[in-house]
């Protein structure tokens, strides 16, 4: 456990820093991995990019701006939603108002998908490119748990030594973290597999995530608050109901999701023809073709 490191005469507290690098490390997996796939599911960029450039062909720079303005946009808004609901549902299960990664399992898909779909985008497409962002993000909490000692293990004499409590430790934060990095791994490997089912990467890692906190919630002592007589504790159940809802939203996305996606897309690429249509015409009338003289 190294909770703060001495760097050119600065103490960097590595809770916070790492906590920060979640952002970056979310920004760099986007633009890696996803940044192609987000332009072509978004439609709004598209049309004030259309807008712009008055003309059919798109201006790679305009393009690009609106999309990332576009996506910080959705992003703030998804984050402070989440941050609103994570309060009540710690009480609800936890007991407590401290952080929570479940409403990352519960509120962020629903919130994902409404805003996406109210600003006429394909919200299962943008599901799929949300879940390795919210498993990088993870990857880097878990590691600020690690650093800083909370979300600690049982005590255990062959573990490791946690300042904070005055106790050797199971590392349950290094399992967290390997599971995390297992889960970004996958969900990377099947996010351009051909004939992937679109809007099945969110759920598989909502089944994912609660799977394996569930087991290894088993290792942790952070929270007093119990259910069933201290058999189970409130992630337990946060995570059995996280793990039941990502089983619904795999059936309802396996049977209906590519016919839902493929109706999104058409009445997207209809707005942005409409719109291509009124600008051409536009066009026309403020620069007439030139009038041809009949010969005599």
């Amino acid at each position: 456990m190294l909770q703060t490191i001495t760097l050119f005469g600065h103490t960097i507290n590595l809770y916070d820093f790492f906590n920060n690098a979640a952002v970056v490390g979310q920004i760099i997996i986007w633009w890696f991995f996803l940044r192609h796939d987000y332009a072509e599911a978004v439609t709004l960029p598209k049309l004030a990019n259309m807008y712009l450039n008055k003309k059919k062909k798109e201006n790679v720079f305009w393009r690009w701006f609106f999309v990332i303005v576009f996506l910080l946009i959705m992003q703030y808004i998804g984050v402070t939603i989440t941050n609103i609901a994570s309060k009540p549902i710690s009480m609800l299960f936890l007991g407590t108002t401290d952080h929570n990664f479940f409403p990352n399992i519960l509120v962020n898909p629903v919130s994902v998908f409404l805003l996406y779909l109210l600003f006429r985008n394909s919200p299962l497409k943008i599901l799929d490119l949300s879940a390795p962002n919210v498993a990088v993000a993870l990857i880097f909490y878990k590691i600020a748990c690690f650093c800083w000692g909370c979300c600690y293990g049982v005590e255990w004499e062959h573990g490791m030594w946690n300042q904070n409590n005055g106790r050797a430790e199971f590392p349950v934060q290094l399992v967290e973290i390997a599971c995390a990095v297992i889960m970004l791994v996958i969900l990377l490997l099947l996010l351009h597999k051909k004939g992937r089912k679109t809007g099945i990467l969110y759920p598989l890692f909502m089944m994912m995530y609660c799977g394996s906190r569930f087991v290894s919630e088993f290792w942790r002592d952070d929270y007093p608050f119990t259910w069933f007589g201290g058999r189970m504790t409130g992630y337990h159940i946060q995570c059995i109901v996280g793990f039941v809802l990502g089983a619904v939203f795999m059936f309802l996305t396996v049977k209906w999701g590519d016919r839902f996606t493929a109706y999104i897309d058409a009445k997207n690429q209809a707005l942005l023809d409409k719109h291509e249509k009124k600008i051409r015409a536009a066009n026309r009338k403020k620069n007439p073709p030139p009038k041809k003289h009949k010969k005599r």
